[in-house]
This record gives structure tokens, C-alpha cells and sequence, in this order.
């Protein structure tokens, strides 16, 4: 799996705008940690293991994130994708941010509780919300 940025660079989960739950959620993901692949059992599937690749099927990350299945860790090829410095156009953006950064935290929220056996809870507040601020205040759209 591809769990690394494709470029040798300073990782923009370091360093983007999101909370320190948010950040630690991400990191965790992306060193293998999340979940943590010890005993704890999927909730929603008792009988299975919550390895990251039931996590990833149990979840429908595919149909959620709009991803195609040929994407083996939908999670990890978006934060590969996330901005490396400000974005200075909106158009024709790769990433519908918007969209799919909301979803990732969410799926990476519920990841979290499921791996330690609780059921996830609603957000009370927006998840990702620091991010998309940021990218909003950094885009100017060009004509």
C-alpha cells in the first residue's frame, strides 16, 4: 500500500490548518495505526476484525469518498492529494476539498470509536472546518 506522499517533502498534515484531533487522526492513518489491528472487533461485523481493510469496506469509503474501487486506500490517496501550498486557482481543482475533506474526517472519526468499540458519535460541530476555511481564503478564482 501506498501510504506515503508520492514527492520527498514536509507532509501538509503537518502543517494545514485542522484541529489536533483532526491532525492526529490523519497522522495515525497514515502510519498504519488507525486502526490499530489488535482484537478489537467491528461492531457493525462481530465476527471480523477491524483491519483497516474491513474498515475501509465496512465503511463504504469508495461509494462515500466517490472513488472507484480500483483505489486500494481511498483515505491515503486523498491526503497524498492534499495542497502542498496555498491554491491560487479554484478551477478544474483535482479535489472537490469541500466535499470530500468533511467525509474523510468523518470516516476517520468513526474509525477511531469503532476501534475502540464504541459507537460513533454525531459531530457537534463541522469536521474539517480549519482546512476548508483556509482553502477558501487562499483561492482566488482567475477569469
Amino acid at each position: 500500500m501506498n501510504r506515503c506522499r508520492p514527492n520527498i517533502s514536509l507532509d501538509p498534515i503537518l502543517w494545514l490548518p485542522m484541529s489536533f484531533i483532526e491532525r492526529s487522526r490523519c497522522l495515525r492513518w497514515r502510519q498504519g495505526w488507525l486502526p490499530n489491528n489488535y482484537s478489537a472487533h467491528c461492531l457493525f461485523h462481530p465476527l471480523c476484525t477491524l483491519t483497516k481493510a474491513h474498515a475501509i469496506k465496512c465503511l463504504q469509503m469508495h461509494n462515500r469518498l466517490q472513488l472507484p474501487t480500483t483505489v486500494v486506500d481511498p483515505i491515503a490517496h486523498l491526503l497524498n492529494q492534499l495542497p502542498t501550498r496555498p491554491i491560487k486557482q479554484h478551477v478544474n481543482a483535482p479535489v472537490n476539498w469541500s466535499i470530500s475533506w468533511p467525509i474523510v474526517q468523518m470516516l476517520l472519526l468513526e474509525i477511531d470509536y469503532l476501534q475502540h468499540e464504541k459507537i460513533p458519535p454525531t459531530p457537534s460541530e463541522t469536521l474539517g472546518q480549519p482546512l476548508l476555511d483556509w482553502l477558501y481564503a487562499s483561492t482566488t478564482i482567475i477569469t
